[in-house]
């Protein structure tokens, strides 16, 4: 049987380097979990950025549209007016 004897400084040596590799894989995942992290919240900023942007949209259309209709209703009770002499208004 074959023995090795290895002292307190080889130990020390080996513990140390150990602890090197370590670090740098753990550096290694901490940086692959953080680019992924920082992907999935570009994705959910992309998502709410588009949504939002379509809920200023239909704001705006809105907007637009209720003016347009109650624009459009005063021409016609206007109109009405002129050739029934009376307005009715039936909203």
């Amino acid at each position: 049987m074959l023995r090795y004897f290895v002292d307190k400084k080889d130990l020390k040596q080996i513990a140390d380097l150990m602890d090197v590799k370590m670090d740098t894989k753990l550096a290694k995942y901490n940086q692959g979990i953080e680019e992924k992290m920082f992907q999935w919240k570009s994705e959910i900023v992309d998502s709410v950025d588009v949504l939002a942007a379509e809920i200023r949209d239909e704001r705006e259309f809105r907007d637009i549209s209720s003016h347009q209709i109650s624009g459009n209703t005063r021409r016609i009770e206007k109109l009405e007016s002129k050739v029934f002499g009376a307005v009715q208004s039936v909203v």
